[in-house]
Parts: structure tokens; sequence; C-alpha cells
């Protein structure tokens, strides 16, 4: 059994990767969606301090939370920048990352998605072997459109 974190990009909630989760757990895997602070359904949270560190903090806080060891971590767009961090930060709790860049593609993979594990050596140092399908917006549930944090819209 492997567990999944699923961070969504800036502009969703963990409800994006609603239909991803039941798939997963119906294969015996324990998967945690993570809405991140100002975003989605918890837009209420949203001041001006919330930025990526604050991001950083909610998914650590729910690996801390639910015991977690062996991650792969799953990031869409803005997700893969806070998923990232948190490898850096807690790498013995994680085993691999899958980062779907559908928003801002990074990269000349055509279907924009990095797919990272450890080096053979298990160190924090990550590769990119392999890429996966963007699961993220497959979700079949009727949804509102919920509209990017404020600090997405400004200039400047």
């Amino acid at each position: 059994m492997t567990t999944y974190v699923l961070v969504p990009g800036a502009c969703h909630g963990a409800w994006c990767f609603d239909d991803l989760a039941d798939e997963l757990r119906s294969r015996g895997h324990r998967v945690l969606a993570i809405t991140l602070t100002g975003i989605a359904e918890r837009a209420h949270l949203l001041h001006a301090g919330v930025n990526l560190e604050t991001h950083v903090a909610d998914v650590l806080a729910e690996l801390a939370v639910h015991g977690v060891t062996g991650a792969v971590l799953v990031g869409h767009s803005y997700g893969g920048m806070v998923i990232t961090a948190v490898a850096d930060r807690v790498p013995q709790q994680v085993d691999s990352l899958s980062i779907s860049m559908r928003w801002c593609q990074l990269t000349a993979n055509p279907a924009g998605t990095w797919s990272m594990t450890k080096s053979g050596s298990g160190t924090s140092t990550w590769t990119t072997p392999a890429t996966a399908s963007d699961r993220c917006h497959s979700s079949t549930r009727a949804r509102q459109p919920i509209p990017c944090p404020r600090f997405f819209n400004e200039s400047g």
C-alpha cells in the first residue's frame, strides 16, 4: 500500500482529485487530498501573509498529523512548487514526486508531467525518468467555478 498526497493547483481544491482518489483507494492505497490555505473551499482563510511557505506548512502538517512516510507527492501546476519544497524539507518521508505542469508548461514533455523518484542512494536528489497522465481535471462531479485567489490576479 502506498500513501498518495495530492496537492492541487492555485485555483482548485482537493475535490479536483475526487475520481483519482477514489480509484487509488479502490486499489488499496491511502490517499490524502489537500486544499491549500486561502484557495477554493478554504478561500475564507486568505490574508496578505498567505504564500508558498504557508502552503508548504499545510502539507507538512498533514504529513505529521497522519504519520505519513514513503509518500508519493502529486502536485498539479502550482501544487508542484509546493510538493517540491515539501520533499526538500522532509526527504525521509517522501518516496517520489509527480508534478503535472499543465498551467505553466516548463518541460518539453508533451504530457506536461514530471515524475520524480529518489536516486538509488536514497538521498534527496530527484531524477525525472518517467511521465504520467494528468488526472486532476477528470472529476465527473459537478463543480462550480472557483476564482483564483486575489494574489494571482494582482499585477505588479
